[in-house]
């Protein structure tokens, strides 16, 4: 009976946060296949592990998704995200001009990307005030350069530069 109880303790959440994660995945799956217009300009692409993040990236209390994709007319890489309360999606890259100061619009640069969970984040050698946040952000990272981390400001997701 020990026993019993001591799986049960520790697995029952892994399987419930497992089926969240596959309700969400299933979820992105239906309303990305049924947006036309999202659906005939882009694909998923699995060309970085993982190839999804789940977190809550807005603040609205729910889980978000972000899933990587390629423009199909240019190969350009990005990733987008649904925020499943409203069912918008959001474009970083994939042909989509993100970052106004840098106008890059292709994310073919980035090898790594992680959930960020830091609250205080320092910039990178430009120096100037941290990026106070939140809720979590994604962190993007070309290997043995650097990198930084996309946020959501209330109204659209923006790009906080921290290394180079």
């Amino acid at each position: 009976m020990k026993f019993l109880i001591t799986l049960l303790t520790t697995f029952f959440p892994l399987l419930i946060f497992a089926q969240s994660e596959n309700d969400l995945v299933e979820v992105f799956e239906k309303s990305f296949k049924g947006n036309d217009a999202i659906n005939q300009r882009f694909k998923t692409l699995s060309y970085i592990q993982p190839h999804y993040l789940i977190s809550d990236f807005n603040g609205d209390g729910v889980n978000d998704i972000a899933v990587l994709i390629v423009e199909k007319a240019t190969d350009k890489r990005g990733f987008i995200v649904l925020h499943p309360n409203t069912n918008k999606f959001f474009i970083i890259g994939a042909g989509e001009v993100f970052n106004q100061e840098d106008q890059w619009d292709d994310l073919n640069w980035v090898n790594q990307w992680t959930i960020n969970t830091t609250r205080s984040n320092e910039p990178g050698i430009q120096e100037g005030p941290n990026l106070e946040l939140k809720t979590d952000s994604i962190e993007i990272v070309k290997f043995d350069v650097g990198g930084g981390l996309i946020y959501w400001d209330g109204e659209k997701y923006n790009y906080f530069h921290q290394t180079c």
